[in-house]
């Protein structure tokens, strides 16, 4: 399961983005640097047109990572329950 975090701003508030131990989850300077927790919004609606487009896109690759990884395990345990 993917760690918890918080939708909120950073400082630029040009977007609201998704933060997991008050960083963002990607990169946000050209020097590698990530944006921090200025003021969480926790109510946030992720579909919302000022959701940050790349928080949008990691959360969605790691649901899909998560899905194929709970249909491995349950594939391999039933594989284990026939023998």
């Amino acid at each position: 399961m993917s760690p918890s975090g918080t939708y909120g701003y950073s400082k630029k508030m040009d977007f609201v983005h998704y933060f997991r131990n008050s960083k963002v989850i990607h990169r946000t300077s050209g020097n590698g640097g990530h944006a921090w927790l200025f003021h969480a919004k926790p109510e946030w609606d992720p579909s919302h047109p000022f959701t940050c487009p790349e928080c949008k896109k990691i959360l969605e690759q790691e649901k899909k990572e998560e899905q194929a990884l709970k249909a491995s395990i349950i594939y391999t345990t039933s594989i284990f329950s026939t023998i």
